[in-house]
């Protein structure tokens, strides 16, 4: 009975090290992701510093346009 018992406690190990392995790979995904979600919030940020503030003119309509 000691040999399963043994038994049981390396295959929990192994589930164990699978687990750690696999929290480790969703954690760098998760920090890739926020990482690559903070340069693009930085890319919009510098478009909409570089764009005219409130210049709605190119989609004004044309009232005599209208039909």
């Amino acid at each position: 009975m000691g040999e399963k018992l043994e038994e049981g406690a390396k295959e929990l190990n192994q589930y164990h090290k699978q687990i750690a392995k696999v929290r480790e790979m969703v954690c760098g995904m998760l920090q890739s992701m926020d990482a690559q979600s903070e340069e693009v919030e930085m890319q919009i940020r510098t478009v909409k510093s570089a764009c005219p503030r409130h210049d709605m003119t190119l989609f004004e309509r044309n009232p005599t346009e209208e039909a």
